[in-house]
């Protein structure tokens, strides 16, 4: 396998959002109301809910707020992760649910986003990511999918088992053998820091998950498995939680061996971006505190290359994403922010690639 671009991609939820106009965001319509229909007779379950639906702006709820309070608070009742276990793997299916009905409006899979991913792989850049959706990922298989078998040894591809920065065995594992051929680190790594909604925890194991504990378990897997029994069976080894965790990474999130490997890839990866690091349609939350100290820590405050693409329209939308990427790197300069589409980025930059 050949070395690491230099070059790195950190895309937020703005970068699926220019693919699919429809993916839900952070802070969207999660159908509230049927959850709390159904955990009526769940006191502290309802409880959360009915808080985030007080805060709800035109009946839209930040799922990554609720993400948080349902991993638990210290002052909780010792009981109250039965609820919030249940109520958390609702949260996961809706968001996918809408991640689902996001995409089927495409009648198309977009050809910019597999050039984006021909890209990537091609040029061995590794991509951060804190989106949990798996359209990148998809994109991805599907250039990998164009290669012949033997591209599978080479350099020039990438492959769930192997591209996520830790050998992630397919889902179809549970239920019998699968080739070996990919448990190898891929060419280019989409690393992605929070999690991702077809990463699966499969049944019997606890916090904090061993690596084996995730299986990747989605619906465009190079091989698919076929029959209805054999997805059904491969559904009871599974917990109907996804592993996916909110920015504001609590205690036992930081006990994750997934995440602790993950985030150091990250920041090795950053470290030596030396042809520059590209941020692509993230909004730099100020919640997300570990994210902010892993930039400070790796990306040098002077002579960095630090590029910032954002679809902000009006002044005042420019302006704050200036004073927050500025604050964190004091050297940035105006010339590194782009106003433009993420869509209209990656065309402009996978036309111009010989």
């Amino acid at each position: 396998m050949s070395q690491s671009s230099n070059k790195v991609f950190v895309l937020g939820a703005g970068f699926t959002r220019a693919f699919f106009p429809d993916a839900p965001l952070l802070v969207d319509y999660y159908d509230i109301d049927s959850l709390l229909k159904k955990y009526a007779e769940f006191d502290l379950a309802q409880r959360v809910l009915e808080s985030e639906r007080e805060r709800a702006e035109d009946g839209k709820i930040n799922i990554e707020r609720l993400l948080t309070r349902l991993d638990g608070m210290p002052y909780d009742r010792e009981d109250a992760y039965l609820q919030f276990n249940s109520l958390k793997s609702d949260v996961h299916r809706v968001f996918q649910d809408r991640l689902n009905a996001a995409t089927a409006k495409v009648k198309d899979f977009p050809d910019a986003l597999k050039n984006f991913a021909r890209y990537c792989v091609n040029n061995n850049i590794t991509c951060i990511t804190f989106n949990y959706d798996d359209a990148l990922d998809k994109a991805l298989a599907l250039v990998t999918a164009e290669k012949p078998m033997e591209g599978f040894f080479g350099e020039k591809y990438w492959h769930p088992d192997g591209g996520y920065g830790f050998f992630c065995q397919s889902s179809s594992s549970c239920i019998g053998e699968t080739p070996m051929a990919h448990n190898v680190s891929t060419s280019m790594q989409l690393l992605k820091l929070h999690g991702s909604t077809n990463w699966r925890i499969k049944v019997g194991f606890a916090k904090p998950y061993p690596l084996g504990a995730i299986v990747h378990h989605e619906r465009w897997r190079t091989k698919p498995v076929q029959g209805d029994l054999t997805e059904q069976a491969i559904e009871s080894h599974l917990s109907g939680e996804r592993f996916i965790v909110p920015p504001v990474l609590g205690k036992s999130a930081l006990e994750e061996p997934i995440l602790l490997r993950i985030w150091g890839k990250a920041r090795i990866a950053l470290r030596d971006a030396h042809d520059g690091v590209v941020f692509v349609g993230y909004s730099c939350p100020i919640t997300d505190l570990a994210a902010s100290f892993l930039f400070s820590d790796t990306v040098p405050l002077k002579g960095s290359r630090v590029t910032v693409v954002n679809k902000a329209e009006d002044s005042k939308t420019k302006q704050y994403v200036k004073e927050v990427y500025q604050r964190l790197f004091p050297g940035m300069e105006e010339s590194g922010f782009q106003f433009i589409d993420a869509l209209k980025w990656a065309q402009d930059m996978t036309n111009h690639s010989v």
